[in-house]
Formats: structure tokens, C-alpha cells, sequence
């Protein structure tokens, strides 16, 4: 069952837009100067990186829920389930401890005074649906979320043939 990411809110388009500028912007600054060739893809890189990682839907098959990258996709076993609830309140206040904080999208490592330490696969916020899994905290951003809700409680069993 696949559910696609939800829309790009303003606010991502703005931070991509600024941060591919940026970054494209420092690799043609930086290229064009004979002493920093060598530093000048690191922003490149950085840029190619965010785009690869970025965050295109959301896959369920039994009990793993698949987050479709670009060219690859994320596994995250879903055995244990304690809870899963649309609550985008949840997240005021997160500070990206290691991950992307909006460029195509906000992934990594995250943390607050609500949640404490979680992974985020998202692109609106407004959109976050928190899964409360034995070992960690993941929140996602699928555009439907009360049928995602519905699918991640409620999974379908995978046909096993012999």
C-alpha cells in the first residue's frame, strides 16, 4: 500500500530555493578560484546528497513501512507498534541533532521536550504522524493521514509463497 509524502508547504520550497542557491551559488564562487578546485564540490555534494535523500512517499508491506527516496528506499520494521497518532504539535520546538533541516526535506535525527530523541522522514510538518515503535520514536508525513493511520494499525497480511 503506498501513500504519497504531503505537498511541500511554503516554507520547504523557500528553504530549498535558498539553500540550492546557496549552495550551487558557493560551488561556482568557490570552482572559479584557483586555490579552493579542491573545496568547492563539498557544497555540491551537499547539495546532490539532500536531493537523493529527499522524501517521495511511503510504502507499507506487513509490518515494515518503506520511505521511497529518490533512487532507494528506507526500511523501518514496524513489529511492536505501541502507537501511532497524527499530533504536528509534537514537534514545536524540534532541534535537528544530525539530518537535513529543509533542503527537499526534513530527515535525520531530531529531538524536544515532547518526543525527546526521534528520526523524521517529512516534508509538512502540519501533516506529522508520530510512531511509537519499541526501540524509537519516527514521524512521517504521508498526505493522507487518516488512512495511513488506519493502514499502520490495521497492517495487511503478506501473502508467503512456497
Amino acid at each position: 500500500m503506498f501513500f504519497p509524502t504531503a505537498p511541500w508547504p511554503g516554507l520547504l520550497y523557500v528553504m530549498t530555493g535558498f539553500g540550492t542557491v546557496l549552495l550551487l551559488g558557493l560551488t561556482l564562487v568557490l570552482g572559479g578560484q584557483e586555490s579552493t578546485r579542491l573545496v568547492a564540490g563539498a557544497p555540491f555534494a551537499v547539495w546532490v546528497l539532500c536531493a537523493v535523500y529527499m522524501v517521495r512517499g511511503f510504502r507499507l508491506e506487513g509490518q515494515t513501512l518503506y520511505i521511497k527516496r529518490l533512487f532507494q528506499e528506507t526500511a523501518i520494521p514496524l513489529q511492536g507498534l505501541e502507537k501511532a497518532e497524527h499530533r504536528p504539535a509534537a514537534l514545536l520546538d524540534a532541534r535537528r541533532t544530525l539530518g537535513n533541516g529543509g533542503l527537499f526535506a526534513f530527515t535525520g535525527h531530531f529531538s524536544n521536550a515532547t518526543l525527546g530523541s526521534f528520526r523524521m522522514y517529512a516534508t509538512d510538518p502540519a501533516l506529522a504522524v508520530t510512531l511509537y515503535l519499541p526501540d524509537r520514536i519516527v514521524v512521517v508525513t504521508p498526505a493522507d493521514t487518516t488512512a495511513f493511520l488506519k493502514a499502520v494499525q490495521h497492517p495487511e497480511p503478506v501473502a508467503v509463497i512456497d
